[in-house]
């Protein structure tokens, strides 16, 4: 990211997304290819609350993105494993961005495209699985739900989406023994939600 992205960072650090979100754009016309700044511009719009905004600056760091990891895919030339990490990370923030824009919206199953899309690029993101667990559910895929959510905790065992979200996928699917113990877990990791996890059906997903 060039020196205006970086300054477009420290606006947004600082709560200042407008002001960010024009310096994401001056990087963006110095490096039209540069995916990272299209992710932060998108992060910038959809904190203004301008969801189509921000999904023309996922989607477009989404194009790069893949663009680029053509290029590693065909180049001869050895591409350095920071390089490649910093560009995988990049291409999850863009998808996790690009599901809650489609979420927000009420696109569920696009949603859960690319929260899928995520966890492929990274399979320890733990918001990419969670993410995943909650399309499922709101589109009534319990069983499915309930192995996405389990690999969410799995990599972060205080995951309030996944917690709240697995006993009541498991509720769901008619295991309900197994649900209760997963309530008494997310209770005991959420003092405040110890009523809620006595009424499995206020966990809703």
């Amino acid at each position: 990211m060039h020196g205006s992205g970086e300054r477009g960072l420290s606006l947004a650090r600082r709560g200042l997304h407008g002001e960010a979100a024009a310096h994401f754009e001056r990087a963006i016309g110095i490096d039209p290819d540069d995916a990272a700044s299209y992710v932060a511009l998108g992060h910038a719009r959809a904190a203004e609350g301008r969801d189509a905004e921000a999904g023309d600056g996922y989607g477009k760091a989404i194009e790069v993105g893949s663009g680029t990891a053509a290029w590693f895919a065909l180049s001869s030339v050895r591409i350095d494993r920071a390089a490649r990490m910093r560009h995988r990370l990049g291409g999850v923030s863009a998808h996790l961005g690009m599901a809650g824009v489609l979420f927000r919206a009420g696109r569920h199953e696009e949603a859960l495209k690319h929260y899928r899309e995520a966890t492929a690029l990274d399979g320890g993101s733990a918001g990419a699985h969670a993410g995943a667990g909650r399309m499922l559910s709101i589109l009534g895929q319990w069983e499915e739900a309930v192995p996405a959510y389990r690999e969410a905790i799995g990599i972060d065992p205080r995951s309030a989406e996944a917690r709240r979200g697995l006993p009541h996928a498991l509720s769901m699917t008619g295991r309900g023994a197994e649900a209760q113990r997963e309530y008494e877990r997310a209770a005991g990791l959420d003092p405040a939600g110890r009523d809620r996890a006595r009424r499995p059906n206020g966990w809703g997903a």
